[in-house]
């Protein structure tokens, strides 16, 4: 096929948005979309070359792959072992353990089954993970040990019927990807197919160019679309977000947009021309490096610094990002694509990486992380310090019982099974105390659960649902209903939220953890629709039965799972962090009392001399996250909760 230069910058646009939106730059909120503009770049490139060799009588699947394998394994696996050593001085042992993991799933190209499993693609804790980003090669790897075989399958077949063959699979797995982003998100985002229709779309638009309709039509209305194409990829990059859904329909906008500019585009054209530039062509020739490099330069960093980045060093991981791009472009790629390296040595070199890596990632899984090693290198109070961690954070925090005594039981709904249970409970034990909140309500369940076994006591919480915004399958109009319908069997009810969204960055809007985890607390005032809307509610529900809002506590939002950010943060919260929340603390009363409808009870004030403050505190890590308190503490300040209640 002829060389274009306008599809190397549009390469470099792609490459360039990924790496912003990874930095966190303002403005590059859809930024991983040029994940997606690559599947299309690949599908239409690779398309163009197989078709014309099937067509030819000259396709060799050996050869194939040993094109794929020049091109993608040799930069892969020099960035991979040089993380590896870096990973092995930095990582913590679990962290270690998920790397390791990821390690061994590269080789294979199952890393994005692996990421699917673990966690959402836009989950916190995955902004650490070195080998993040390898999912998008798993997907194409994937890919291409299907398509050629398609091609072949259909080479006796008109190019009509091959077309439409591909038309009905991409219809098929959009369709499937939009419902997907809706109802199964995470692994919509990582696996195949939902993510088929993508390299499709690139095979349709080398059917397209093939067909002539680059040559048919008319240069100007030729330009108009390719700017447009351009256009509409800008506007997803600048529109979209982590909430958009994606990949669905949403995404034909910058999936579409890239079809129209590698259909029509020339460097002529005012598009064609601004991507064909030596400095676009540039970066898009390194552009495979610079996204291998980029993602375990931020990971790393910010697992080092404990926290995101500032401006300065945004700048500098992009610097360093395109300066081992093209150190990998100029000593790995262009070398392993030279006839010197063979397809004997090629395929040996390659198996050998596959399995060293392999090797040394179940290595590291089977010795967990060489945790022993680890921890025989810290001091006894580090020691105390990184058990209580364990016990207390990640997967062993989640294990916290969710039903102790006889009549304790939670569930996200007032089930019918629930309302029986509820039913016979009452019968036996009179009135319940019925909690009601998000996560941080289930906290609330825990405490006063562990705090007396033989109080009946039960849950209608759902982590993630806000009173405030009352979103399709949240709780708190069911539990309103329950509570009306048997109110005399409910001795109150118990509310609990977390803080975090008490506050806005402007406009009144309710926040996220995102507010506090930036280098400097930014200005964050109280989101006042939230409060009122959540007060509101509260007392919609005191009007059946008695209402106490358990305030929430003094959030520190450190990471407490990084064992590093925990040893190095201050034995108190950040003092401007209290400040805060005592003001939100002030202000939840303020509101309540000033309807008294609804009692508020300040949990800053019952439990300061140990809560808020403290993060470690007499063998007892007092949070299991950012926000959350562990179960030690659970189980410590249960008893202090009950006895303000009575």
């Amino acid at each position: 096929m002829n060389y274009r230069r306008e599809v190397d910058g549009l390469r470099a646009v792609a490459v360039s948005t990924v790496i912003l939106f990874h930095a966190g730059v303002a403005g590059f909120g859809g930024g991983f979309l040029g994940v997606d503009v690559f599947f299309v770049i690949s599908g239409y490139l690779i398309s163009t070359i197989l078709m014309a060799e099937v067509e030819g009588d000259r396709f060799s699947l050996v050869k194939f792959y040993e094109r794929r394998a020049r091109r993608i394994l040799p930069a892969l696996y020099v960035m991979m072992a040089a993380v590896t050593v870096a990973a092995a001085l930095v990582l913590m042992p679990d962290d270690l353990t998920r790397f390791a993991r990821s390690l061994v799933a590269v080789p294979l190209f199952s890393s994005n089954v692996l990421f699917w499993r673990e966690s959402g693609y836009f989950a916190a804790t995955n902004e650490l993970k070195p080998l993040l980003h390898t999912w998008s090669l798993a997907v194409e790897e994937q890919f291409y040990l299907l398509f050629p075989l398609m091609l072949l399958l259909l080479r006796r077949q008109s190019r009509s019927f091959a077309l439409a063959s591909f038309a009905l699979l991409f219809a098929a797995s959009l369709a499937a990807a939009d419902w997907g982003s809706l109802h199964k998100p995470t692994p919509a985002f990582f696996l195949l197919p939902t993510r088929f229709w993508e390299p499709l779309a690139g095979v349709l638009v080398a059917y397209a160019v093939r067909a002539g309709w680059r040559d048919r039509m008319p240069a100007r209305l030729a330009g108009l679309l390719s700017t447009l194409g351009l256009a509409m990829v800008a506007v997803a990059v600048a529109a979209f977000d982590s909430s958009t859904p994606t990949p669905g329909l949403s995404t034909l906008l910058p999936v579409v947009g890239t079809m129209l500019y590698l259909t029509w585009s020339r460097p002529t054209d005012p598009a064609g021309w601004l991507l064909s530039t030596k400095a676009m062509v540039g970066v898009g020739l390194v552009s495979y490096s610079a996204y291998l490099w980029h993602q375990p330069l931020f990971a790393l960093s910010r697992y080092l610094s404990a926290g995101a980045l500032s401006v300065a060093g945004q700048a500098g991981l992009i610097a360093l990002t395109f300066a081992l791009a093209y150190a990998s472009w100029r000593w790995v790629e262009q070398p392993f694509r030279d006839a010197r390296f063979n397809q004997a040595r090629i395929f040996r070199w390659s198996l050998a990486g596959s399995l060293a890596f392999v090797a040394v990632g179940g290595a590291g899984i089977a010795a967990g992380g060489f945790e022993s090693r680890f921890v025989a290198s810290l001091s006894p109070a580090d020691q105390t310090l990184y058990a209580s961690m364990k016990e207390n954070t990640g997967d062993r925090a989640d294990r916290a019982p969710k039903a102790l005594g006889e009549c304790q039981f939670l569930a996200p709904m007032p089930t019918e099974a629930f309302k029986a249970r509820f039913d016979g409970c009452a019968a036996k034990y009179g009135k319940a105390d019925l909690v009601v909140g998000d996560s941080h309500g289930l906290q609330l369940f825990g405490m006063l659960a562990q705090a007396d076994s033989k109080r009946f006591v039960v849950g209608l919480a759902q982590g993630g649902c806000r009173p405030f915004e009352q979103a399709a399958g949240c709780h708190y109009e069911a539990a309103l209903t329950f509570a009306t319908e048997r109110r005399a069997q409910i001795r109150r009810v118990v509310f609990g939220h977390a803080g975090f969204y008490f506050f806005s960055p402007g406009r009144g809007a309710a926040g996220s953890r995102d507010l506090f985890r930036r280098p400097e607390l930014p200005p964050l005032l109280l989101a006042t629709p939230a409060i009122e809307a959540t007060a509101t509610y509260l007392e919609r529900v005191a009007a059946v039965v008695p209402v106490v809002w358990v305030g929430p506590a003094i959030e520190p939002h450190v990471d407490v799972t990084n064992f590093r950010e925990l040893r190095g943060a201050e034995e108190r919260a950040l003092p401007e962090i209290a400040r805060r929340y005592r003001m939100l603390d002030a202000a939840l009363a303020e509101r309540v009392g000033r309807a008294g409808k609804v009692r508020y009870l300040s949990r800053i004030g019952l439990f300061e001399a140990e809560e808020p403050l403290r993060l470690y505190d007499e063998g007892c890590l007092m949070y299991r996250d950012t926000d959350h308190l562990s179960p030690c503490a659970e189980r410590r300040l249960g008893p202090l909760l009950l006895g303000a209640l009575e």
